[in-house]
């Protein structure tokens, strides 16, 4: 069998057309959810905030920013300028993010430098015991932090749960998640990664 760059699993990602079947998901998102309202409080929200939500895996149901920032007990301001320098550094979301200034040039939310980020917790000598796990194999981007949200709310607080993720961008992707949703990452051996939900 010939060696195929977009079949191996460790570089598909990567791939032009990876990049490109990312930025249309995204796209396509934020077309689903145009002139949709909150799906807490029931206001508006701009598609700035759509992309914020696919970050923070509420793909299927977008927030505004302050219910957002209420979901994961943050700072809107603060939570607002760490996801855009989130964004800033993964092509997908930066395109999309564009794609809606184009469309809302009146909107306020602007890429602002972000706060310092939280420091990664130091590894752990021994992996923890945990008590869930979950093989996300390739899956990547968006459905990895849609799943991945709903697999912490299925955790008591304080429990800990294994992921396997074997996407390219997952080291890079989960811990800036557990930064932006105040869970812990306890352990990151890649392609395996332990995060404790946060204590409610």
């Amino acid at each position: 069998m010939d060696y195929s760059f977009e079949r191996d699993p460790s570089t598909a990602d990567m791939s032009p057309s990876g990049l490109a079947r990312r930025i249309a998901d995204i796209l396509q998102t934020l077309h689903r959810f145009d002139g949709a309202r909150c799906a807490d409080c029931g206001g508006p929200f701009c598609r700035h905030e759509t992309l914020m939500s696919l970050v923070l895996g509420y793909k299927d149901a977008p927030r505004c920013l302050p219910c957002l920032a209420r979901a994961v007990s943050r700072d809107p301001d603060t939570l607002g300028a760490e996801i855009c320098a989130y964004i800033l550094t993964k092509e997908c979301l930066h395109v999309g993010w564009k794609w809606a200034q184009l469309r809302e040039p009146q909107c306020p939310r602007q890429i602002r430098t972000p706060a310092p980020p939280q420091a990664d917790p130091p590894a752990a000598p021994e992996a923890p015991s945990p008590d869930a796990t979950w093989n996300a194999g390739d899956t990547g981007c968006g459905e990895l932090l849609l799943e991945l949200r709903t697999r912490m709310l299925s955790l008591h607080p304080m429990q800990v749960l294994k992921i396997t993720a074997l996407d390219p961008g997952a080291p890079e992707d989960l811990p800036a998640w557990c930064r932006l949703t105040g869970h812990r990452l306890v352990l990151a051996r890649h392609p395996d990664y332990w995060i404790q939900r946060k204590e409610e």
